[in-house]
């Protein structure tokens, strides 16, 4: 029996179509992981986010020329005014803080969603047991704390690594578009705004 694709109409099989279950797949290990750079792997979006927000990392077009007796800002600015300033009043920083949340919103309710659906509890999808556990583990299990919790690149990989399981869910054209939509706001609060440049008169 075929089914039209939640994200593209194509004809499926799925609840999504191969290529927009390779796309989904493409961007959720782009939150977890970077690109390969000079045959090392780099940070993934969602590590670049927190770079943001710890201000690890410099965006600049926020310092300029200080002159003697000027504040310095704070270590941590997330709003520009008060906290009812607008959403265009938020620093980079503030944006970036208000993101990771949103992340961690999204990520873990499509996860939530998944495991509840086939009964699996987190732990084991995750392959954690209590630290207290005594005997050897099998390969690719970690032990824990009671007090564990995923991290958002690990929740990211964790999806994309099973994306055929989303692609089986009626939902899976709605976590596309989040995914999608989460990225892109992400790629725009961490990006360098472009150089300006003269263009003549």
């Amino acid at each position: 029996m075929s089914i039209t694709c939640e994200s593209c109409t194509a004809p499926s099989d799925l609840f999504l179509c191969e290529r927009c279950v390779a796309e989904l797949r493409a961007t959720l290990r782009s939150l977890a992981f970077g690109p390969m750079v000079a045959g090392r792997p780099t940070t993934g979006l969602l590590d670049a986010l927190d770079d943001v927000v710890t201000r690890q990392t410099c965006l600049g077009g926020g310092g300029g020329h200080r002159k003697r007796g000027d504040e310095l800002p704070d270590l941590f600015e997330p709003d520009a005014a008060d906290s009812t300033a607008d959403k265009d009043m938020l620093t980079r920083q503030g944006q970036a803080s208000g993101l990771l949340r949103e992340a961690r919103n999204t990520l873990t309710t499509i996860v939530r969603d998944v495991l509840e659906s086939r009964g699996v509890e987190i732990r084991r999808a995750f392959k954690v047991v209590d630290r207290d556990m005594a005997g050897p583990l099998l390969p690719g299990w970690r032990r824990a704390g009671n007090d564990w919790q995923p991290t958002l690149p690990e929740i990211a990989n964790w999806l994309a690594v099973h994306v055929h399981s989303l692609a089986c869910d009626e939902s899976a054209g709605q976590w596309k578009r989040e995914a999608d939509g989460l990225v892109k706001k992400i790629e725009k609060v961490i990006d360098r705004p472009p150089a300006p440049r003269f263009c003549g008169q």
